[in-house]
């Protein structure tokens, strides 16, 4: 490790430059903080300028921590965007507004909605996992199954901030945006499947179906009976 103080060759597990004493563990954190940013930015750039091969590369085992880190950021996004959704038709409807502002709290609705958010990753992800596995046969890595679905959440997140934003503006205008944003993440999904799962082509669509119509049925089920 080089001390950028003095740039004197010190050991790689070393604390502090043995020339001048600076602390080298600082200069570490810097480093990986410079390099996470960059590669975040890195990440969203590529995901719209070329789409395929950033996914492809950020699918890997080591990538599976930054993909948490993209999860948790359209968590919360999608949490603030049904929370600023909620206010605005509660204050809109004067009629009700006492109803609505007293039968759910703000914190309850920014609550079900990570929970809600959570719920359909988790269980698509599952589901994906153990038809990949169990019916296809393939081996898949849970790790970069992870960084899949975070590399996933680049457009969703971007798209739930620019609503965030829009509906202040124009309903019409965030409902076009989202519509746009669910054809492009559904063209990724369908694209971005193949690389943790390894399932061949001709096999990709059946899958998708399979682990979003189950999807679809276990949210609704837990939605309906043990949520609400």
């Amino acid at each position: 490790m080089v001390c950028k103080n003095c740039e004197t060759k010190n050991t790689q597990d070393a604390k502090f430059c043995k020339k001048c004493g600076k602390s080298l563990v600082e200069e570490v954190k810097k480093e990986e903080s410079v390099n996470l940013i960059n590669t975040v930015k890195e990440n969203i750039i590529g995901i719209f300028k070329k789409p395929i091969d950033t996914i492809k590369e950020f699918t890997k085992e080591d990538s599976y921590q930054l993909g948490i880190i993209y999860i948790a950021l359209s968590v919360v996004l999608f949490s603030i965007l049904m929370l600023v959704i909620y206010n605005d038709i509660s204050s809109s409807m004067y009629m009700f507004e006492y109803y609505f502002k007293n039968a759910v709290s703000p914190f309850r609705i920014f609550l079900l909605a990570i929970i809600l958010y959570l719920l359909v990753y988790a269980t698509f992800g599952g589901i994906t996992y153990l038809v990949s596995k169990y019916l296809y046969k393939k081996e898949v890595n849970p790790k970069e199954l992870v960084s899949w679905l975070g590399i996933n959440t680049i457009i969703t997140s971007i798209t739930y901030l620019a609503l965030i934003i829009l509906i202040f503006v124009s309903y019409k205008l965030a409902g076009v945006i989202l519509l746009m944003s669910n054809t492009l993440s559904t063209f990724y999904l369908y694209k971005t499947i193949e690389v943790p799962t390894k399932v061949e082509d001709n096999k990709l669509g059946y899958l998708l179906f399979i682990s979003t119509s189950l999807t679809t049925l276990i949210v609704w089920f837990v939605c309906n009976y043990i949520i609400f």
